[in-house]
């Protein structure tokens, strides 16, 4: 086996092992530690290959929210679909496996270490989202867009408030989409 690859396993068993324990446990309990002896390698590769423990967490993040792939797909698209878009693909990706798994991580996260969670959505959304936007005021149309989605998933998959837990995801989109469009690219 070539150093290259047995790197990239470990990469892959570090993220496997900390996607699973930040499901079951809150980002505080979960120390590094604990982490590389799940995974059976030293902890310092833990900041070798991801710099913290908040950088592995952010990496286990973007490896089930793809967020790179989804704002590449959507930015190719005319800007007037975009609210849709992404109320639509951020629907099915919550309704799929990757989805029960970020919701296991986002609870936790929400309940133990909520600046953990508002970084990563700011490394793995906003910072990516900025760069396709261009008004004046990008920074609280995407702030505003993703606090929608947010209250949107909370009150869907959290709290599972009818009917709108029951809606389909184009019933969701169709009532979602153009309050996502409007922040993105309407009128304030």
């Amino acid at each position: 086996m070539t150093e290259t690859s047995k790197s990239a396993q470990t990469r892959e068993r570090l993220l496997d092992v900390a996607e699973e324990l930040f499901s079951h446990f809150s980002f505080d309990s979960v120390s590094v530690r604990k982490i590389a002896g799940k995974a059976g390698v030293d902890a310092s590769l833990i900041n070798h290959y991801f710099g913290s423990k908040e950088g592995l967490f952010n990496k286990v993040l973007d490896r089930i929210v793809q967020p790179q792939e989804v704002i590449t797909n959507i930015s190719t698209l005319p800007k007037e679909q975009w609210g849709y878009e992404i109320v639509r693909y951020a629907d099915t990706m919550w309704c799929s496996s990757s989805g029960k798994a970020l919701l296991a991580l986002f609870r936790r996260a929400m309940a133990s270490s909520p600046n953990v969670l508002n970084k990563a959505t700011e490394t793995l959304l906003i910072e990516r989202i900025l760069k396709h936007l261009d008004s004046p005021d990008r920074e609280l149309r995407i702030s505003l867009a993703l606090s929608q989605m947010v209250g949107i998933i909370v009150a869907r998959y959290v709290v599972k408030i009818e009917p709108l837990a029951s809606l389909t995801t184009d019933e969701l989109t169709s009532f979602v989409g153009p309050t996502i469009q409007r922040y993105l690219t309407g009128e304030l």
